[in-house]
């Protein structure tokens, strides 16, 4: 067969595409999404990686999948450790920097804040931690687990506005919710999801104010 023709059909490039390290990983996220913790895994160390990027991304992954199998799953000091050096670099550097600090706050309660305008050849970035104020804003998300469709109480005490960010396992922005008036509740449906784990972040004058998880199950 021409060769032309095997470089421009669709099923090939779409077979050269999943045996690369990207293709891999990417098959690897999306199982994950499905909460396909066997399909996950097996995509994810089978994964050619080559550059640096690629290997952390497949460590994130990793990670995430034994807190995906057992969300009591107690990260070693030395996993913490390599979550946290990767939750510090730079957001652009890729989309592991931004799982990593899914787990980050999962394993440390806290609420932290990072500055992502940093150099990206540098790898520099900065963290800084929320400064508790005397202003104590209570949020309820329920049920949870749920089937999609959830409820989220709230009172913003003394603030009249804010949002909350819905992401999936693997930190991308699903939908972002508006809070108004300052206590009140708001109905998020979202059935279209697949079952899994998802975060949400809720930030009040683009201070991040609370993070938590939600659990989609059917």
């Amino acid at each position: 067969m021409n060769s032309a023709l095997i470089s421009h059909n669709p099923f090939h490039l779409r077979s050269i595409f999943y045996n690369t390290a990207i293709g891999k990983l990417t098959e690897a996220q999306l199982a994950m999404a499905n909460f396909d913790i066997s399909a996950a895994s097996s995509a994810n160390s089978s994964a050619p990686v080559i550059s640096s990027v690629e290997q952390k991304q497949q460590r994130v992954n990793t990670l995430t999948l034994k807190y995906m199998d057992d969300r009591n799953y107690q990260f070693s000091n030395a996993e913490q450790v390599e979550l946290k050096n990767m939750a510090n670099e730079c957001l652009a550097k890729g989309n592991y920097v931004c799982c990593s600090r899914n787990l980050v706050d999962v394993f440390t309660h806290a609420i932290i804040l990072y500055d992502d305008e940093c150099e990206i050849e540098g790898n520099v970035s900065r963290k800084k931690q929320i400064t508790h104020d005397s202003v104590i804003r209570a949020f309820n998300l329920y049920p949870n687990p749920n089937n999609g469709i959830m409820t989220l109480d709230y009172d913003l005490i003394t603030d009249s506005e804010a949002i909350m960010k819905l992401f999936d396992v693997t930190g991308n922005l699903i939908r972002t919710y508006t809070l108004q008036n300052t206590k009140g509740s708001i109905s998020i449906n979202e059935r279209n999801l697949t079952n899994g784990i998802y975060f949400y972040s809720i930030l009040v004058k683009e201070n991040l104010i609370k993070n938590d998880k939600i659990v989609i199950i059917r």
